[in-house]
Formats: C-alpha cells, sequence, structure tokens
C-alpha cells in the first residue's frame, strides 16, 4: 500500500505558467530560487516537469513521477528540471523507492542533525522519562570538542536533572557559569556517581560507558525518537525529521513546539 503523499499548494498567485525553457530560474514568493524538491511516485498519467507550489509552508517544487516500467526515465527528467533550478535537497515520502538515484545525482534531503542538537535537551528529558528514571535523581553528560557546543543544553538541562557532567576543552569557564547563575556543581566525569545519559553534541568524541545519544549535524534521530508538530502531515507522507529540519533552518518552526517521546523498544547501545 502506497504511503499518503503530502498535497502540494499550487496556487501562488502572479507567477507565470511552468516553461522548461533551458536555463529557466524557477522563482518562489520571496523571489529567490526553489529551496526543496519534492519528489513523489504517483499512479496517474503526468509530466515529470516541476511544479510551482508550498509544503507545510515551504516554497518547493513538486516532481510527480508515473510509476510503472519506464518510471526511472520520467524521474530522470525531473531530475534535471531540478538540478537545472538549482534545487540540491529534496522530499519525498517515507516510502519513496528512488533514493539510491538521487544520490547518485547529487540531491540529498535535509539534515536533521542541526536541529536535533537545538532539540537536546528535551530528548534527554523524554528518553529519562521513558525509561522511568527520575530527572532529579539522574546525571546526564554533555560531551562535545568545545565548552560552546555544550552551553545550550547545559543552561537548560541545570536544575531540571540531578548532575550534569561537563566533557570539553573549556568546561571550566561554563562549569564556573553555571554555579553563578544556578549555584550547581559540575559532577566529576568519571566520578562515583556516573551518567545515566550522555549527550555526544559535536562528532569525533568519545561517548563514555553511559548510553548515548549523538545530536549533532550530519546525524540522523536517536533509535526510538518521536518528533511532533502540530502542522505536520500524516505520518508516512514525509519523513518528519526531514520536514522538521527545513522548517527549523528557515525560521517557520519554533523548537519549543516541538512535541518529543520514546517508543518503548528503542534501545540505545551502550
Amino acid at each position: 500500500m502506497r504511503a499518503p503523499s503530502l498535497r502540494v499548494r499550487r496556487d501562488l498567485a502572479g507567477f507565470p505558467a511552468y516553461s522548461p525553457a533551458p536555463g529557466r530560474i524557477y522563482l518562489t514568493e520571496n523571489g529567490g530560487r526553489a529551496m526543496l524538491g519534492y519528489c513523489v511516485m504517483t499512479g496517474e498519467r503526468v509530466k515529470p516537469l516541476p511544479q510551482r507550489g508550498t509544503l507545510c509552508t515551504l516554497p518547493v517544487l513538486e516532481v510527480r513521477v508515473t510509476d510503472g516500467r519506464w518510471a526511472g526515465r520520467r524521474l530522470e527528467k525531473g531530475l534535471r528540471e531540478l538540478a537545472r533550478a538549482g534545487v540540491r535537497r529534496v522530499l519525498t515520502p517515507e516510502d519513496f523507492p528512488w533514493w539510491p538515484r538521487l544520490r547518485e545525482r547529487g540531491f540529498t534531503h535535509p539534515d536533521p542533525g542541526g536541529l536535533l542538537r537545538r532539540l537536546a535537551p528535551g530528548v534527554a528529558l523524554a528518553w529519562l522519562d521513558a525509561r522511568g528514571i527520575p530527572r532529579r535523581r539522574a546525571a546526564v553528560a554533555l560531551r562535545g570538542n568545545s565548552a560552546a557546543a555544550l552551553r545550550p543544553a547545559a543552561l537548560a538541562l541545570c536544575g531540571q536533572v540531578g548532575g550534569l557532567i561537563l566533557s570539553a576543552p573549556g568546561g571550566d569557564e561554563l562549569e564556573g557559569e553555571l554555579w553563578r547563575q544556578f549555584g550547581a556543581a559540575v559532577l566529576p566525569d568519571g566520578g562515583k556517581k556516573g551518567a545515566d545519559l550522555a549527550l555526544v553534541l559535536t562528532p569525533g568524541v568519545p561517548a563514555g560507558p553511559a548510553p548515548a545519544l549523538e545530536l549533532y549535524p550530519g546525524c540522523g534521530p536517536p533509535d526510538g525518537l518521536t518528533m511532533d508538530w502540530e502542522g505536520l502531515p500524516p505520518a508516512g507522507a514525509c519523513p518528519r525529521d526531514w520536514l522538521l529540519a527545513a522548517l527549523w533552518e528557515t525560521g517557520r518552526l519554533d523548537p519549543e513546539r516541538v512535541r518529543l517521546g520514546f517508543r518503548r523498544g528503542g534501545e540505545i547501545p551502550s
């Protein structure tokens, strides 16, 4: 059964009709190049020519590809038009079968890692709640390659969890800030009280012995994490982390309004 596709609006008033002329620039509402493409398979007989529209308020160029024997050729035509328009990042339904082809042609999807790092405090609290670990008794380790990378999460978590462990160059200054602002002492790394959870906020940093969540650009959502927002389409229409990332990057999403949780069975390797 095919996953439901997003209903892409094509009602941008004031634009000339699409014409696949060589070198054509596809304009969005603000006169800039379209940031995203949206590729979807369909049983209808349609031409794979990009159509301007909006998807959850995002300006997109939608390419609909008729499924069947010649789907690959039709997709290639649509991808050439997207590339001509300067589009390199695309959204698709979750069951879209042509991602290997898209990657071969240089296309990618929005990276959710930056948003995940922004949501790190809420992700940590949701993980603790899902496992029945009282927040006020929990120790959370923050690990990164600089104190600046840890600071937003440390300020947000301080006072919500039992203790913080900081592991980053320059962490002493951040420890002092937490003491002055909250009267909170940071737990020693490797001390008697080990971490219940570690948040790794930059690449190339050892996670340590505690269960760890990697939350930085280039990472996908941790196993079992659920992300919801009131404006999202039905499940299956598009990977939610990709769509939320695109909305956040363009200032259309308030991270504080994202609802976070963990499904049972989403275990984190030690």
